[in-house]
């Protein structure tokens, strides 16, 4: 009871009673989710074509790739989802939230700090969100008549790339440009150098200085049926695509059809 023994003895009880009262209100203080962001850690910028009426094996393989890639994630990485529609400016934040880790060094820093329990809850609380806003942005996709991709990437490299130690960009599309600006048409029947030369004018080639591109979906069709282009125009496709992203400063670009099956 307070108020017995030495003044000493009183005097450390005290204090090892309100090292407890810290301790504990500190624990049961709840980390904001930006909190688990390292400030070196990695920036993924996940960007999602919803311009094509994907079909339903399409959707199941898309939301399974994000779902691999936040499997091989080890925590304090940000993760932003943004969308390619018709146009730039309606470009959706679907996500931008921090994978849950526990930074602490010694013991104590882990009392205050951490807890393995949250982070267990939170981890699989933040899985679960990225999950839900991709199959909800995906049901019900309609085919629009637009698909502003190349103003999309400058506009997402201006806002979203100068973040973190490593960058890497997820693109998620069949990387055929069909904006205002350059149709479908002029996109395949343009020499690719002229068409590096037009955006490098209008200033639409990204920052991406640092950043390793990893796109799929590449080579099939903008139809329904998403049948795979002619080889002429695959190519073409695979040749300026590595040209926009050699001026863009890009560290490393992988190019695939096939989903993706490795994450960071």
């Amino acid at each position: 009871m307070l108020g017995t023994g030495t003044p000493k003895e009183v005097g450390l009880t005290l204090c090892i009673e309100m090292l407890l009262c810290f301790v504990v209100g500190a624990v049961a203080q709840p980390r904001t989710n930006k909190d688990y962001c390292a400030r070196d850690g990695t920036n993924l910028m996940l960007v999602i074509d919803v311009t094509t009426e994907y079909d339903e094996k399409d959707k199941q393989l898309l939301v399974r790739a994000v779902s691999d890639i936040f499997d091989s994630l080890r925590g304090g990485e940000r993760v932003v989802i943004r969308t390619i529609t018709s146009s730039f400016s309606t470009s959706d934040r679907l996500i931008d939230t921090c994978i849950p880790n526990c930074s602490a060094r010694g013991m104590l820093d882990e009392l205050l700090n951490c807890s393995q329990g949250q982070i267990v809850r939170d981890t699989r609380r933040v899985k679960q969100d990225i999950i839900r806003a991709l199959r909800r942005r995906l049901e019900n996709l309609t085919e629009q008549p637009r698909s502003d991709i190349i103003r999309t990437l400058a506009q997402i490299s201006r806002e979203e790339a100068s973040r973190g130690r490593r960058k890497i960009l997820y693109l998620f599309s069949d990387l055929i440009e069909n904006s205002e600006e350059v149709t479908a048409r002029l996109f395949f029947v343009t020499d690719n150098s002229r068409l590096i030369r037009y955006f490098k004018k209008y200033n639409l080639i990204p920052q991406l200085k640092g950043v390793e591109v990893r796109a799929f979906g590449v080579g099939r069709g903008s139809t329904h049926e998403r049948s795979p282009l002619p080889v002429a125009q695959y190519q073409k496709l695979l040749d300026f695509w590595n040209l926009y992203f050699a001026e863009a400063k890009a560290a490393s670009v992988e190019i695939s059809q096939n989903m993706i099956e490795h994450g960071p």
